[in-house]
């Protein structure tokens, strides 16, 4: 019997567990399969909370690049899940209202567009510099935001700052960092599938939870919750496996082979102590990667008194990111009025060290002024997604930085303890990294790595 230990419940836990599964050795019952995950919950961060019994996302809320994959035609992982699972997706009606506030409560303001013509100019000289540091390798990366500003200058821009931060925030929010960090050489790379984003209804965590409810209905694997592994080290022959997991309560568990799924917040934290150390590459690649921070701030009301057809809005606060992009994720036709802020990089930062309540009333106050209201709006729900408070996840999502590159990615994928140890998760897939489908395509490769070590049956 070879006990296979998979560490961590997000995506790329759900890939490696399924795949396992799978395999004709665990049909001849020649595997077992124990998953272990810190939390108290399945699903990482694919995460909903319940408002009035509909569910919102505090983690991934849509499908990125749902269509087919550009080399392959193979459908994306996460939409191929949710067909299978019978969850609805869906494409947001873009004739819903969507508009732009200014932080006092001007509506689509000129200044905007003049700001836009000056972000598009400056976003040009962005992809010039970038194809200059490709024809020339040997010259040292610089951020996104050098590049920005350098267009910036030429463009001479008049007072409208504030606006050209509103539109340049709209980078951080999708890459989960900040442009001080991006790298200008690697801007805009990865994705291979094609296509345009599905938002999940009843949420998107709902696809990875069915998933796991698949997987354990089928008995495929053994599921231990609260459990925190503390340190993975490479046994002695005269141990009961080639790994043993220390676990958080001082006791340990042997196994042939880790799938190890943490998240690269977990690894560069220190979180989890491996004896011998990882390989010097993946220590590298750990050091390298860019780690950024994304959250989602959900409020419910009474009424809409942001518009009964509005999708969506954003405003341009007082500083980059702040408080910017707002989803009406639930309406009249739900019998909820919910809206989920989505606050990304620095913006991020500065709430994470605030409390609740704070954040909570600094939210409000942001709505009560942006819509000239005459008292700030009184919730009936509010949550806070804070994931880089939490102890398992520790930020958002990986992200390329001046000091990485794709190699960096790659470096990941490297056999640890004699390919007894694989790592696995959204930072570890150089095609597809900071999505939840990259996480579980690396679950797979993991998986796969694992099952090509074991003799045919």
């Amino acid at each position: 019997m070879c006990r296979i230990v998979v560490v961590g419940t997000g995506a790329a836990g759900a890939a490696a567990a399924h795949q396992l599964s799978q395999s004709k050795l665990y049909e001849g019952r020649d595997l077992e399969i124990v998953v272990v995950e810190a939390d108290s919950l399945l699903g990482g961060r694919t995460r909903c909370v319940s408002v009035d019994g509909h569910p919102v996302d505090l983690g991934a809320s849509w499908i990125e690049d749902s269509g087919p994959h550009s080399v392959t035609g193979e459908e994306n992982p996460m939409l191929e899940l949710a067909k299978r699972y019978g969850v609805a997706t869906y494409v947001p009606n873009s004739r819903h209202d969507s508009f732009i506030l200014s932080h006092d409560g001007n509506r689509n303001p000129p200044e905007a567009g003049t700001a836009a013509r000056l972000h598009s100019i400056a976003m040009g000289h962005v992809h010039k510099t970038k194809q200059r540091l490709a024809s020339h390798p040997s010259q040292p990366d610089v951020s996104v935001l050098h590049a920005y500003e350098a267009g910036l200058k030429k463009a001479k821009p008049p007072r409208e700052a504030p606006w050209i931060d509103y539109f340049a925030s709209a980078h951080e929010q999708f890459y989960g960092d900040s442009m001080a960090a991006l790298s200008c050489r690697y801007y805009g790379t990865g994705g291979s599938y094609t296509g345009g984003d599905q938002w999940v209804h009843g949420g998107y965590g709902t696809v990875v939870a069915r998933h796991w409810k698949a997987i354990r209905e089928r008995g495929a694997c053994a599921i231990r919750l609260n459990t925190t592994v503390a340190g993975i080290s490479k046994n002695g022959s005269n141990c009961g496996g080639a790994v043993r997991l220390t676990l958080g309560d001082g006791s340990v568990l042997d196994a042939d082979f880790v799938v190890f799924t943490g998240s690269l917040g977990v690894l560069k934290a220190g979180a989890v102590q491996f004896s011998p150390e990882l390989p010097a590459v993946v220590r590298q690649s750990i050091a390298d990667m860019g780690w950024g921070l994304m959250d989602k701030v959900v409020f419910a009301f009474e009424a809409p008194f942001w518009g009964a057809n509005a999708s969506g809005f954003t405003v341009a606060g007082a500083a980059r990111g702040h408080w910017r992009s707002w989803f009406v994720t639930h309406g009249e036709e739900d019998g909820a009025f919910v809206l989920m802020c989505i606050v990304a990089a620095d913006a991020a930062k500065v709430l994470q060290v605030q409390s609740d309540g704070e954040v909570k009333a600094e939210g409000l106050s942001v709505l009560q002024a942006a819509f000239r209201l005459e008292a700030r709006p009184e919730p009936t729900f509010f949550a806070y997604s804070r994931w880089g408070c939490h102890p398992s996840i520790r930020g958002g999502y990986s992200s390329l930085v001046t000091s990485a590159s794709p190699v960096t990615i790659a470096g990941f994928q490297t056999p640890c303890y004699d390919g007894r140890l694989l790592l696995a998760g959204e930072h570890t897939d150089p095609a597809d990294y900071c999505s939840v489908h990259g996480a579980y395509n690396s679950g797979i490769r993991a998986a796969k790595q694992v099952l090509a070590q074991l003799p045919a049956r």
